[in-house]
């Protein structure tokens, strides 16, 4: 259900909202913040933006991601 919300902010050109690290680790079914901090080092999953000390994702990068691994 949750990647359907992704598709449809894809579809829907409304991927101009940015994705929390917790929304990330919901979708990714991961449950520790070092895990995504391992994605991000090995270039599987990007940081659209850093405000001070947190990280936002595109939908579309996710989505990427998500497909990649299926």
């Amino acid at each position: 259900m949750a990647l359907t919300g992704i598709k449809l902010l894809i579809k829907n050109n409304i991927n101009m909202e940015l994705l929390t690290t917790k929304e990330v680790m919901h979708l990714l079914k991961i449950k520790s913040p070092t895990t995504l901090i391992k994605l991000e080092r090995e270039n599987e999953i990007k940081v659209a933006k850093r405000i001070g000390h947190h990280k936002r994702y595109k939908p579309a990068d996710i989505q990427r991601y998500i497909d990649k691994r299926n």
